[in-house]
């Protein structure tokens, strides 16, 4: 078992040398690759809505409420910035 497995697992309070918790244990990696997979499609939807947020139409961006100012700050942060 790898020294980030055991970490996980230990954290959670289950004995990794008992059999019995060996479905506890594939629960765990099945949720912490699931968070993984969450966290990319997020990364992912910013990067897209702040794309489609630069190329808006000063029109559109006036009946969403933002100036184009508001809008070149926003689709020029990174994609992992909140």
């Amino acid at each position: 078992m790898t020294r980030l497995r055991q970490g996980l697992v230990s954290r959670c309070g289950i004995d990794i040398n008992n059999r019995d918790n060996q479905g506890e244990i594939k629960m765990l990696g099945i949720e912490l690759i699931r968070r993984i997979l969450d966290f990319i499609q997020q990364l992912l939807r910013r990067y897209r809505t702040r794309r489609q947020l630069r190329d808006l139409d000063d029109h559109l961006l006036k009946d969403i409420g933002i100036s184009r100012h508001q809008a070149q700050l926003e689709s020029e942060k990174p994609f992992w910035r909140a």
